[in-house]
């Protein structure tokens, strides 16, 4: 019978890190999952979006995490010739009271590190025909 020193429950997006992280400290990991394949559950519904930092405070963990996470990702793939597309997002109000908002999300971005720029509605319609918005940020 073979001996773990660690055993992992979960073989999701977080368990499978840790067993990675262990093995490559040539630790014997052993790595549990009830169900028939990995990554089926919470990890399977990701939205595959990269969190670039905008929505949070400037002093906030999450803000400084999603910031240095996209780093560490973003060098992971390359690190590893893993093929991704980074196609931005847009940021849409739908009439000029949101504009505000908007205006407002687009100065704290900014002082988060992150650039948005206003797009105007012949952009957009190359992005997306069937939009239809009364302003658009794009990250």
């Amino acid at each position: 019978m073979n001996s773990f020193e660690y055993t992992i429950v979960g073989a999701g997006v977080i368990g499978l890190s840790v067993a990675r992280l262990l093995s490559l400290k040539k630790k014997n990991v052993l790595v549990l999952e009830k169900l028939d394949s990995f990554g089926l559950e919470n990890s399977s519904r990701n939205s595959g979006v990269v969190h670039a930092g905008i929505y949070y405070n400037n002093n906030s963990l999450k803000k400084k995490l999603c910031i240095e996470g996209r780093k560490l990702l973003e060098k992971y793939v390359k690190d590893r010739s893993i093929n991704y597309v980074k196609c931005g997002k847009l940021i849409i109000s739908s009439n000029p009271r949101q504009d505000k908002i908007l205006s407002l999300l687009k100065e704290k971005a900014l002082k988060n590190g992150v650039k948005l720029t206003k797009i105007t509605k012949e952009e957009i319609s190359k992005i997306e025909q069937n939009l239809v918005c009364s302003s658009c940020l794009f990250s």
